[in-house]
This record gives C-alpha cells, sequence and structure tokens, in this order.
C-alpha cells in the first residue's frame, strides 16, 4: 500500500479519478475473490494469502487517494462537513466489517475456513458494490448549490 500511496498521484492524474477509484474498488474485489479461490486448509502464505493482501493495499490507496482528493476541493463552506462524511464512512464500514465477521463466526475464539470464507463472499459483495457506485459517478464539475 505504501508504495502505491506514493504513487497513486500520479496514477489518478494519468487516468482520472473516477478511472483510479474504479480500479482501486476492482481491486477490492478481487482480493476476497482471491482468498475464496486460493485459500484451503493448508494454505501457503506467500502464494494464498499475500495476494490478496496486495490487491487489497493497492485498492485502498487508489481508494483513499482519490476520497481524500475530492474532500479537498470542497467549497470552504462545506469543508468540514465533506470530511466529518469521509472519517465517519470509513469508520463505519470498519466497525460493520468486524461486526458482521463476529456475527459470522458465533463469537468463536478462532475462526474456521466456512466462516472466512463467509466473511470473503460479504467483502466481496460490498466491494462490489462500491465498484458499482464508482461506475455511476458523474465525470466533471457540478454546482455546489451555495
Amino acid at each position: 500500500m505504501l508504495v502505491v500511496s506514493a504513487l497513486s498521484g500520479r496514477l489518478v492524474a494519468a487516468v482520472g479519478e473516477r478511472a483510479a477509484a474504479s480500479l482501486g474498488a476492482l481491486c477490492f474485489t478481487a482480493a476476497p475473490l482471491w482468498w475464496l479461490v486460493a485459500v484451503g486448509d493448508h494454505a501457503d502464505y506467500a502464494s494464498a494469502v499475500l495476494p490478496g493482501l496486495v490487491l487489497a493495499g493497492v485498492g485502498t490507496a487508489l481508494c483513499q487517494s482519490v476520497m481524500f482528493a475530492a474532500a479537498g476541493r470542497l467549497p470552504e463552506h462545506r469543508a468540514s462537513l465533506g470530511s466529518g462524511v469521509l472519517m465517519v464512512s470509513r469508520q463505519a464500514g470498519t466497525a460493520l466489517g468486524v461486526a458482521v465477521l463476529v456475527g459470522l463466526g458465533g463469537g468463536e475464539h478462532r475462526l474456521g475456513l466456512g466462516t472466512l470464507r463467509a466473511g470473503w463472499v460479504f467483502a466481496a459483495a460490498t466491494a462490489a458494490l462500491a465498484l458499482a457506485a464508482t461506475l455511476a459517478l458523474r465525470s466533471g464539475g457540478h454546482d455546489d448549490g451555495a
């Protein structure tokens, strides 16, 4: 994620915000799908787990750079509201993901592969919704209604 974060500004400038956000959401969708296919009872970390982590890291770097850039371009009178909405949505998404995984695990201390798979399906589905949202975004500026 660190390497991609350092390069994300250049990538966004080259392909545009919508394309960068879509690529990030696609990586987010691909990460849990990778784990669904590659992780078994005796999975090798380097070949089964690590590629999904790389995809998730790339997705994070690409999506976050676009979200923070968008919040930074809000008019001054909306900057604090936009920043707050961004931070709350990030925290709420994290809390929801953890809550769903705990719920799927039934409070077990150590989650089994079946529970992890259910969590990966949930993660892939929600990431696919994020991808659909990025594809539905309008291009260009808009009237801020001030």
